[in-house]
């Protein structure tokens, strides 16, 4: 027989879980700036010696790597998926195969009877 698609769940969830991270990201405290106050807690001076518009350049590129980060995420599950929707086709395929490889056998069979 033939395998279903079991992860169709998991896909909703992993689209709303993603949704929330975007919502966390755009309603709390930016994670550029998180991680900065993070950093800032272990290392003090870490951006102390920097003027503010280094500081805030530093933030956005942090900003920036999160969210290179989150998509590079997204776009491995997808290619996860794909892999599994792949072998999916493939099972499918083999399985068309060898029941026309059987239909052709049995049409063989009836001629050669009769």
């Amino acid at each position: 027989g033939l395998a279903t698609i079991p992860f169709e769940g998991e896909q909703v969830r992993k689209k709303k879980e993603s949704e929330e991270k975007r919502k966390n990201l755009s309603s709390g405290p930016s994670p550029a700036k998180m991680a900065g106050s993070e950093r800032s807690r272990s290392m003090p001076n870490s951006l102390a010696h920097l003027d503010h518009e280094s500081r805030i350049y530093i933030q956005e590129k942090e900003q920036q790597l999160l969210q290179s980060q989150e998509t590079t995420q997204i776009l491995q599950s997808k290619i996860s998926r794909l892999e599994h929707l792949l072998q999916l086709k493939d099972l499918r395929i083999e399985d068309l195969d060898m029941k026309l490889k059987g239909s052709f056998k049995r049409s063989t069979n009836e001629i050669m009877l009769k």
